[in-house]
């Protein structure tokens, strides 16, 4: 870490295992980032299988500890459950949520995807859930590797 903060990154971020399963080491490590190295952090959240009690424990450590930013994330389930058995079901639940409790303190950042999501029933279903995740207050747009820069382009002109 010592050496990729001498690159001076705009931020760096932090991932999240399945089912909160590197809950503990994840906010450790951003932690450390944030206020040892002085590395602007964003935490990645999963909410996929997680219940809301805990997310809301994440969030306040996160903020606790000088965490500024979220990455807003449904999650997949992991190979065992295969399916999501939390309360909340999307990233927009999740961003709802941090609206809720920590009012505007946490910046959020959620996915895009220029080649639309592979659960969406269209591009165009896609960018309005899109729309939806800005509208609940997400700030900023980490899109999925693409391939073609046209692609990108027309995605950024949809948005």
């Amino acid at each position: 870490m010592e050496r990729m903060a001498l690159l001076r990154p705009a931020f760096v971020t932090v991932t999240w295992g399945t089912n909160c399963s590197t809950k503990d080491l994840s906010l450790d490590i951003g932690t450390a980032a944030q206020n040892l190295m002085g590395l602007e952090t964003l935490l990645h959240l999963t909410c996929t299988n997680t219940p809301t009690e805990t997310l809301l424990e994440i969030l306040n450590s996160a903020r606790a500890n000088g965490i500024q930013n979220i990455f807003a994330l449904r999650g997949d389930p992991d190979k065992s459950s295969k399916k999501n058995t939390g309360e909340l079901k999307y990233a927009i639940d999740l961003i709802k949520l941090i609206r809720q409790h920590h009012g505007d303190y946490f910046g959020i950042a959620v996915a895009g995807y220029p080649e639309g999501h592979e659960e969406s029933s269209s591009y165009e279903e896609d960018l309005e859930n899109l729309r939806k995740k800005v509208e609940a207050g997400a700030s900023l747009v980490i899109t999925q590797l693409f391939y073609d820069i046209n692609v990108f382009l027309k995605f950024v002109q949809d948005c």
